[in-house]
């Protein structure tokens, strides 16, 4: 639980710092289909967490998610795994997060759940 489930009432959980894969989600084809540059798989170090559902994941594997996002009420919260060795990417992933979101509710085309 911690600060996410205090304050937007997400039950996201930390899990533990380490090196893996996560893959591209249908969610984060979706919210990302307007930008090619992403790759659909990354290799990345980092906090995950788990206890994250489907239609927020962005970046995730079987066992932990990297990337996430999540309406809430007039805005978006969203959750990036700390990776010392990937910090260009982390901003790219930050800002491009926000120009998806921008164009898909400019186009009225919001996923229920996540946008």
């Amino acid at each position: 639980g911690g600060v996410l489930h205090e304050m937007f009432g997400l039950p996201w959980k930390s899990s533990s710092y380490m090196l893996q894969d996560h893959v591209l989600t249908p969610c984060g084809r979706h919210v990302l289909s307007d930008f090619k540059r992403f790759p659909s798989s990354m290799r990345i170090k980092g906090a995950f967490l788990t206890d994250v559902d489907e239609e927020h994941q962005v970046y995730a594997n079987d066992l932990s998610v990297a990337v996430c996002l999540s309406r809430q009420k007039r805005g978006y919260v969203a959750y990036l795994a700390d990776a010392c060795c990937w910090e260009g990417v982390t901003l790219e992933i930050l800002a491009t997060l926000c120009e998806a979101i921008y164009r898909i509710a400019e186009r009225g085309n919001l996923v229920s759940g996540i946008l």
